[in-house]
């Protein structure tokens, strides 16, 4: 059997107390809050992150689309929290399951609703390409010699 490795320090845990906190064991010293850092103990009131680390009480997140106090798993992007049922695509509307989305300056996004915008956006960007084109070519048109009417005036 592979020994197994503390979540916190990552080094072999051979021997002493551990902690066993979701799937994952720490060494006692190694069992501290992901935000505050500060040693927590197996008592406490704690919140589980998707990385298997734990966060004291004291150091709850709020979800931000509720605003709740995120009690059981939480979903961290970036500086942002979530709880799993509010986690969803602000396109679609639809529960992100499988934590596979795009984060954008408009929100999270699923990945078909991601495509979707990448598709749209480019679309746009080729119109405006075709348009910018078409006016060249009658600026240049325009601006032949032989169709400047001020010259036989």
């Amino acid at each position: 059997m592979a020994p197994s490795l503390c979540a916190g320090c990552e080094t072999v845990i051979d021997e002493g107390s551990v902690i066993a906190f979701g799937n994952s064991l720490f060494h006692l010293k190694c069992f501290i809050c992901a935000k505050c850092s500060e040693t927590i103990d197996c008592e406490s009131n704690l919140l589980l992150l998707s990385n298997g680390k734990p966060v004291c009480e004291n150091c709850s997140y709020s979800c931000n689309v509720c605003k709740q106090v995120i009690k059981d798993e939480a979903i961290i992007t970036g500086n942002e929290a979530y709880h799993s049922e509010c986690f969803r695509c602000v396109s679609c509307k639809e529960k992100i399951e499988d934590l596979v989305f795009t984060q954008t300056s408009k929100g999270i996004h699923c990945a078909p609703c991601h495509e979707k915008r990448k598709l749209e956006k480019q679309k746009r960007r080729e119109r405006k390409r075709q348009d910018q084109m078409g006016q060249q070519k009658m600026h240049v048109i325009m601006s032949r010699p032989e169709y400047d009417n001020s010259k036989n005036n």
